[in-house]
């Protein structure tokens, strides 16, 4: 869905390097958030909070940052927690761990007001 995305302008972002993969089709998970009055200063505290990947752990959704801070970021009903902690652990698998989140005001503008790939490594 957000393949397409990649000429839009950013305001705010922080891209990891990607390696390019064989199979373009593999979804990348992420998270995108939505304020018509407030996306500039979501995007603006995300950037300044360096946001490192996002997990599951029991039905909620946290996003890590810096090197040890966590945030809540919603509370999920179980069915969803477990499809999400499936597309992330997939994503480890198939995609390098690769994330993101997306700030816009809203779905229909062509343009993120942030935009940051994560990725999640695979402790050895």
């Amino acid at each position: 869905m957000l393949k397409d995305a990649k000429e839009w302008p950013m305001e705010f972002s922080g891209l990891l390097p990607v390696k390019i993969n064989e199979n373009e089709n593999i979804p990348i998970p992420g998270l995108r958030l939505f304020s018509k009055t407030r996306a500039l200063a979501l995007a603006g505290w995300l950037g300044g909070m360096e946001p490192v990947k996002l997990t599951i752990e029991g039905n909620q959704l946290l996003l890590e940052s810096g090197q040890e801070d966590r945030w809540l970021v919603t509370d999920l009903d179980k069915k969803t927690a477990k499809t999400a902690k499936e597309s992330l652990l997939n994503s480890q698998k198939n995609a390098n761990g690769l994330q993101f989140i997306a700030v816009q005001t809203v779905p229909s503008i062509e343009k993120f007001t942030g935009f940051w790939m994560l990725r999640d490594l695979v402790e050895k």
